[in-house]
């Protein structure tokens, strides 16, 4: 499947900021409905944290399936633990995630809910992706497809102490066949 995959993803796809701009309000407006006593984010932060993953969701959509059209709810986890219903070809669970750097990289904290989505078996893969803003459009590429079941093996800690951050060794595990790098 991840070779099917694979030959969905190696390119690089044009998105109109319109329908980026329609689907993050349509996101962030089911999060705020649904938002957590413990989530102290105002409605404009949850937007502008919502438009780099929609961005890249929408990309991966439009090269390999459809988007996860459930209403956001935080008591049911197949509406927000996958973003991507890949092709008739492939029929895979795909969670789109930001890939900014050389490395895939994150804050721990932030994948908390992923790795619980992992554990559930709530995807099939992980794709990250990155992408460039234009005047109109964004472009976004594909970067890799991880393998859920190993995604925390590949886990590491930044080398530099005050970031926090930890990163995604996919050298070591598309070596060990567990990650496609893309891009």
């Amino acid at each position: 499947m991840k070779d099917q995959l694979k030959e969905l993803l190696q390119h690089s796809v044009i998105i109109d900021k319109g329908v980026v701009a329609r689907r993050t309000k349509w996101m962030g407006d089911g999060i705020i409905l649904n938002k957590k006593p413990e989530d102290t984010r105002t409605n404009e932060k949850i937007y502008i944290d919502t438009l780099s993953g929609v961005i890249c969701e929408v990309g991966v959509a439009m090269l390999c399936g459809s988007l996860n059209e459930q209403v956001f709810d935080h008591k049911t986890r197949d509406t927000y633990a996958w973003d991507v219903w890949s092709s008739l070809k492939c029929k895979n669970r795909i969670e789109v995630k930001l890939h900014k750097e050389e490395w895939y990289t994150f804050y721990p904290n932030k994948v908390k809910t992923m790795i619980k989505n992992i554990e559930h078996h709530a995807f099939d893969y992980l794709v990250t992706a990155n992408y460039i803003e234009e005047n109109d459009y964004y472009v976004v590429t594909p970067r890799l497809i991880i393998e859920p079941s190993t995604f925390r093996k590949y886990c590491k800690r930044s080398q530099f102490a005050n970031s926090g951050t930890s990163y995604y060794d996919h050298n070591t595990a598309s070596y060990d066949n567990q990650c496609i790098k893309l891009f």
